[in-house]
């Protein structure tokens, strides 16, 4: 009897926690970090830490304040689950740059493979002749 394997995305992507008191921003961070991560979205430490026990994870994305962040690393630290997983602190508001620039990265991208953009011209300004061939003395 052959037997058919499944593949989830638990398979195929590293799990990533993220912890994101905004709602705005949870969504904003788990759309530009599902291509990399299975993401689980939580509202608070304690929920970040029930996560963590029900499901193996291997990396902790923490959208908050310094201070909060702290506090949430130390516990994190703490825990038999979470002492040794990488943690990235993400600033108050994170969310909204990040969004921005993977659309940004995304609109380059695309004008890159039409034509539309050389390389160098990532910023969409060209460069000044003048100041092209002043580079090299």
């Amino acid at each position: 009897m052959a037997r058919r394997f499944e593949r989830t995305l638990a398979d195929e992507y590293p799990v990533a926690l993220l912890l994101a008191p905004s709602q705005r921003g949870a969504e904003l961070l788990r759309l530009a970090l599902r291509t990399q991560y299975e993401v689980i979205v939580v509202p608070d430490l304690e929920s970040l830490l029930a996560a963590a026990r029900s499901r193996p994870s291997d990396i902790v994305f923490l959208d908050l304040p310094a201070a909060p962040a702290v506090a949430a690393v130390s516990r994190l630290r703490l825990e038999k689950l979470t002492a040794f997983l990488p943690i990235v602190l993400l600033w108050e508001g994170a969310a909204d740059h990040l969004a921005e620039r993977v659309r940004q990265d995304r609109l380059v991208a695309v004008a890159r493979r039409q034509g539309l953009l050389k390389l160098g011209e990532a910023s969409g300004r060209k460069r000044s002749p003048s100041r092209a061939g002043s580079a090299r003395a």
